[in-house]
Order: structure tokens, then C-alpha cells, then sequence
């Protein structure tokens, strides 16, 4: 027989080529079936309804995260005023903030600054915009300018909710809450952490050497009048400070402090149960050497190697009396630390507990001299 036409193309017999094509229509079939299917498939499913989309996950904007801080925060800083004498409303008061730190056993414990309420013979916390209760006065600490004061519970929905200040991180946003002022109540500031730790002399009387100094936050959010007492927040809505003063001279803008929480969470707990902070005393009233009247100076007879120390200026108290210093004794090393200036000199001091036993290094008439001290609690 001869070649046929399909046999050349396809290099199959007509058998083969019968079977093939019953093959590629089954697969046609098949195919089909399945475009079908998919059709289906598809129609089917255009014609569920729509299912909720699910919650997003797309954390909040800056904007509304402080917003949120905010209401969340409301509530817990109130204002300060104080007055001079109980009995009057006039302008010999000030005003200040303060931070509802505690509640417990039916009282709201309000945290502020000593220098708010220095001299006050009466305290007045102000709730909102309207409401005025008057405060009482648990314990102050200059050294450190804090003071607790409280009032019912029942004036007061609810307490700070205290963060840690070791975890307080150099260019975090922060919101400043406060009483500025005194007129504008529950306002908020926005800034940053500008530093972790700057010191900020505290004095006692005006000018000359500082008696002490504070290892303070720098923040430079708008701190204004009135802000004194007041909270430092982080977005989280935890207390982190105490806003405590500012920088006012001419060009500065916006540097701040605040006392850490840590350091005000301890000075709270001793104001609560002494009405004090319990500290080690000495007994002397020291003054830097750097700040000593050129002619008393000569008269002490210092070695030429001898150029830093406190000098006892009035006759001494208490652990110092009874150790045999006197006055004009300067004093140079306290268990052998070196002491340069009245907070060195206090900070060597306050670093010892009530009743611990102190080397004292001193010079008196130029002769190099030691004593031991029994260190007793501050009168």
C-alpha cells in the first residue's frame, strides 16, 4: 500500500492515528471541564459577600500616640497655691503643681517641689477648673526640693502610674503636664530629653556656694511658671520626673529639668513615714576654701600643697563638738576621700549611714590632723 498523507506528517499508521485522536479528545474533555470548573469556581465565589477586612496592625502616628498619652495621663497632675498666711486670699500667694503619687488608706498622696510651698501657712490643690481643697503638709527635703503633701481620695479618680527613670533614653519625647502659670491648669508641653544627667546647684540662702547639688534630667520641652511640681511623662503615660526649674536669662530657650523618679520615689517613701529624710550628721557648717575672705584664708597657715577642703566656720555641734574640732579647722578628707567644696563635703557625708563611724583629715594652724566621728542623725 501506499504512503498516506497523515503517515508522512506524523510518521503514524491510520490505527495509531484513530487511537491518538480519541485520546487528545478525551484530554480536550477534560481540559474543558476543568475551564468550566474554574469558571464555576470563580462565579462562585464572586458571589459570597464580602468578609470583614481584619484589624490593622499599623501602629499609631506620633500625633495620635501623644494624643492618646494625653487622656490617659488627665487627671493626675493638679495645681498648687500657697499662701503666706492661712487666713488670706490676696496676692501674697504662688502657685505651683503638683503629681497625684499614691493613694492608699483613703488619702491621695500629691508629690511637688520644696520651693513651692517654702513658707506656705496654707496649701490649696486645685481639681480641675473648679474644685479647691485645702493640703496637708507630710515632709519636705530642700537637698533634694520635694515635699509630700495630701488630701482625701475621694477628691481624686486616679494615680500616676510611675515609670523607671534608669530606662529614660537621651532624645526621647516627653510631655511636660502642669499648672502654668498658675492660670492655665492641666496644659501639656512636647519635647525631648536633651541629656541624662546635668547638675543643678540648690541653694539655701542667696548667692554664694551652693549647699548641694541635683543629678537632674535636661528636657526641652516649654517649661513655664507655674510647671514647678509638675509631671514629666513618657509616651508610654509613666511619670519619669518632676519638673523642677528652668533656665531664664536672655537667649536661652527651652532647657529645662526635672528630678528623676527614682530618686523622688525614694524621698517620698522617708517623707511618709518620717516626715523627713533621715541623713547622717556631722555638726559643722562647712565653706568651700574657694569662697573663704582672702585675710582669713592667710590666717589659717595652710601648707603651700594643701589648695581645696571645707572650712569649719562656726564653732561645731553635736558628733563634731564631741570629737574635738573647732572652728577654723578646715577639713580635707572624709575617710580618706578627698573633699574640695561644701557638696563634696556633703555628698562624702550623706553617702554614710546614721551611726557609722567617719575618718576625718583636717589642718588646724597648719599642723595635719586626724579624728575619728560617730555620725548621728539630723536634727
Amino acid at each position: 500500500m501506499g504512503e498516506k498523507p497523515w503517515e508522512r506528517l506524523f510518521g503514524r499508521s491510520r490505527q495509531s492515528w484513530n487511537a491518538f485522536a480519541r485520546r487528545a479528545a478525551i484530554a480536550l474533555l477534560v481540559i474543558v471541564s476543568g475551564l468550566v470548573g474554574y469558571r464555576l469556581a470563580v462565579l462562585v465565589h464572586a458571589s459570597r459577600p464580602a468578609q470583614a477586612p481584619a484589624p490593622s496592625t499599623t501602629p499609631l502616628s506620633t500625633s495620635e500616640q501623644i494624643v492618646q498619652t494625653v487622656a490617659d495621663i488627665d487627671g493626675t497632675v493638679v495645681g498648687v497655691t500657697t499662701y503666706r498666711s492661712k487666713n488670706t486670699y490676696g496676692d501674697d500667694g504662688s502657685s505651683g503643681s503638683a503629681v497625684v503619687f499614691e493613694k492608699k488608706k483613703g488619702m491621695a498622696y500629691l508629690l511637688t517641689n520644696n520651693h513651692v510651698i517654702d513658707g506656705a501657712e496654707r496649701i490649696d490643690v486645685s481639681i480641675g477648673e473648679t474644685e479647691t481643697v485645702p493640703a496637708e503638709r507630710v515632709g519636705v527635703d530642700p537637698y533634694t526640693d520635694l515635699a509630700l503633701l495630701r488630701i482625701p481620695q475621694r477628691y481624686v479618680e486616679k494615680a500616676a502610674v510611675l515609670g523607671d527613670s534608669t530606662k529614660v533614653r537621651k532624645g526621647e519625647m516627653v510631655i511636660v503636664a502642669g499648672n502654668a502659670l498658675g492660670l492655665y491648669t492641666n496644659t501639656i508641653t512636647v519635647g525631648f530629653i536633651s541629656s541624662l544627667h546635668q547638675r543643678l546647684p540648690i541653694y539655701f540662702t542667696e548667692g554664694g556656694e551652693p549647699d548641694w547639688e541635683l543629678d537632674v534630667l535636661q528636657v526641652d520641652a516649654a517649661m513655664n511658671y507655674g510647671n514647678s511640681g509638675g509631671g514629666l511623662f513618657n509616651l508610654r503615660g509613666e511619670l519619669v520626673g518632676i519638673n523642677n526649674a528652668k533656665v531664664v536669662e536672655p537667649g536661652v530657650e527651652n532647657i529645662g529639668f526635672a528630678i528623676p523618679v527614682d530618686l523622688a520615689k525614694a524621698v517620698a517613701a522617708e517623707l511618709e513615714a518620717y516626715g523627713k529624710v533621715r541623713r547622717p550628721y556631722l555638726g559643722v557648717n562647712p565653706v568651700g576654701l574657694s569662697y573663704v575672705a582672702e585675710d582669713v584664708y592667710r590666717s589659717l597657715h595652710l601648707p603651700m600643697t594643701v589648695h581645696a577642703g571645707v572650712l569649719v566656720h562656726d564653732a561645731p555641734e553635736g558628733p563634731a563638738k564631741t570629737a574635738g574640732l573647732t572652728a577654723h579647722d578646715v577639713i580635707v578628707a572624709v575617710d580618706d576621700r578627698p573633699v574640695y567644696d561644701k557638696v563634696s563635703f556633703y555628698q562624702a557625708i550623706f553617702q554614710k549611714k546614721i551611726g557609722d563611724t567617719v575618718k576625718l583629715t583636717f589642718y588646724r594652724g597648719g599642723e595635719r590632723q586626724e579624728r575619728y566621728v560617730t555620725l548621728e542623725e539630723a536634727p
